[in-house]
């Protein structure tokens, strides 16, 4: 393709913008001052619609009386959608039919059921057990991959659920909720804000008995989304009027400190880990070269709460004070795939990305000190595992939210050079053995929750 006079000296100008510090600074100052240079006088930054273009594009006057250029594109804005999916019970209607327990997700892939999700599925299910009525799931969105009816039934099934009851677990997609037969006597769990602001705003319009919506909290979602329209739709569902229901005793503390919201004990739990495969992790560790520390660092770069900048930031200070020592850290992460990234000239950080149940069990083995980080009141399950394993783990405090639930669970500030720090003193006092102890002042039993939870919705 050839490009015409004026193409070219735009090329050269975007190639300039791009490689020239100096041309970039001066586009920065001349945007702050409102005026361009050749400008005749300063120009405000309103927008004044002329004629629409041949293509429908609104047109706007620019400074120094370019009128006629196209401008970006005006979002098309979409009442009554400020959370994905909150509209989606706007057509729903209750009547007398047969009543279910619906667990209503934000979206589902059948093959990435995992923690969180994990935890909705097991309350769900739980639920439906005690009221004594069939579960059926139901998604402010489409599914996605394999995931069906069929597909559904048979993720429970395989994962030691009762086939029989399995059986009568139904799936609604969110094309199919208006068409959807719901019950006056349905029990409804909200399990993420924007499920819970659907459900609310199904409540104001009638359509729904708050007194019959139990909320799944799993974390203080509303920090999720920074300082917005969602952050505050998030932290308006905590003032729904629902049955709360709490996944660990540290958010219930931040949730009545962040939003006055007082949680009874009674329906708060402790995350569920799997203890038998911590035990055999730690019964399966052995000591490596004491010359060379095994570290393993949770990273996970494309979710902001996991801290990966900061965290690879102290695991480089870490290997920069242990090679001081004459040490040779060998440094493996998981969680997300990533660059491989030199830490010093002789230490890489080895990226596994995500990986299997059993590999990752087969890691905690072989690891001989750990750093996760959580930049949330949810005491995350990954330090927890660890710690439980055996091995000293290091995560950040927040503010004294992250509490003391386990002997190897080693707090710091979140910051570099602090948990360099840690790192290094985590392994000068590493133990000898690896033992296995469960985790202390997370919350009660999942099952004894439920049961509260169970006898508080009407029947």
């Amino acid at each position: 393709m050839r490009l015409t006079r004026s193409g070219r000296v735009a090329l050269a100008a975007v190639r300039s913008y791009l490689t020239d510090k100096d041309v970039r600074s001066g586009i920065a100052f001349h945007a702050r001052e409102g005026r361009w240079p050749g400008a005749a006088a300063s120009w405000t930054r309103t927008v004044t619609p002329t004629a629409p273009s041949a293509t429908g594009a609104p047109r706007v006057a620019l400074p120094g009386g370019d009128e006629g250029t196209p401008a970006v594109p005006v979002p098309r804005v979409r009442l009554g959608e400020i959370a994905r999916g909150g509209s989606t019970f706007e057509r729903t209607s209750l009547v007398d039919a047969s009543p279910h327990v619906n667990l209503v997700l934000p979206g589902l892939d059948v093959d990435r059921i995992y923690a969180g999700l994990l935890t909705a599925m097991t309350v769900g299910w739980r639920l439906a057990e005690a009221r004594g009525l069939p579960l059926r799931v139901v998604l402010t969105s489409e599914a996605v991959g394999a995931t069906s009816t069929r597909t559904l039934r048979r993720w429970f099934v395989d994962n030691g659920f009762d086939p029989a009851r399995a059986a009568t677990v139904d799936l609604v997609e969110r094309a199919q909720v208006p068409s959807a037969t719901f019950g006056t006597g349905d029990v409804w769990v909200a399990t993420y804000w924007t499920t819970a602001h659907a459900l609310d705003l199904a409540c104001r319009r009638g359509a729904v008995d708050r007194a019959r919506v139990v909320y799944l909290v799993q974390d203080f979602e509303p920090s999720f989304t920074g300082w917005s329209d969602q952050y505050a739709i998030a932290e308006s569902t905590y003032r729904a009027g629902f049955t709360p229901m709490v996944n660990s005793r540290s958010l219930a503390d931040y949730l009545a400190w962040a939003v006055d919201l007082r949680v009874d004990p009674e329906v708060v739990f402790a995350p569920h880990l799997d203890l038998p495969a911590l035990r055999g992790a730690a019964a399966a560790w052995r000591a490596g070269d004491p010359e060379r520390p095994r570290l393993f660092f949770y990273a996970r770069p494309r979710h902001p709460r996991n801290l990966f900048r900061i965290g690879i930031e102290g695991v480089q200070r870490f290997a920069v004070l242990a090679e001081a020592e004459g040490l040779r850290p060998d440094v493996v992460t998981a969680g997300d795939l990533h660059r491989d990234v030199a830490l010093t000239p002789t230490t890489v950080a080895r990226s596994a990305g995500k990986l299997s149940m059993a590999d990752y069990y087969g890691l905690v083995g072989r690891t001989d000190l750990a750093l996760c980080l959580m930049q949330s009141p949810h005491p995350s399950h990954m330090p927890l595992e660890l710690a439980c394993s055996g091995v000293p783990t290091v995560t950040n405090s927040l503010g004294g939210f992250r509490g003391d639930w386990h002997d190897r669970l080693v707090r710091a500030e979140a910051d570099p050079d602090a948990l360099g720090a840690a790192l290094l003193e985590a392994w000068r006092t590493r133990p000898q053995e690896h033992a296995f102890a469960p985790p202390r002042g997370l919350g009660g039993e999942l099952d004894a929750a439920v049961a509260a939870v169970a006898q508080r919705v009407p029947r």
